[in-house]
């Protein structure tokens, strides 16, 4: 259901901007409307990072832990930090 809303919203974006970069910005090529779908593909790519990386041991998702923010302490406003460092143990370990 949300995704509906998403691609509503981001393709009246791209209108706007096509409609912006037409009818008001007519000096020069910005093209707004690849500024627009790029900032919308980078949140995009920044969500699925964020999703594989989250309880994620292998090193690469290590990394990418540092620098983004869990989902679930996000949207549930809790500290998850005590459980992954257990479970990331216990995987290393199994592994």
């Amino acid at each position: 259901k949300r995704v509906f809303g998403t691609i509503i919203k981001v393709s009246a974006m791209i209108m706007l901007a096509f409609a912006i970069d037409k009818n008001i910005l007519t000096m020069g090529d910005i093209y707004l409307t690849k500024i627009v779908a790029g900032v919308f593909c980078f949140v995009q790519i920044w969500s699925i990072l964020e999703n594989e990386s989250s309880f994620n041991p292998k090193s690469w998702a290590k990394l990418l832990q540092k620098i983004m923010i869990d989902k679930a302490e996000r949207h549930f406003d809790v500290d998850l930090s005590e459980w992954k460092d257990s479970d990331f143990k216990d995987k290393a370990d199994n592994n």
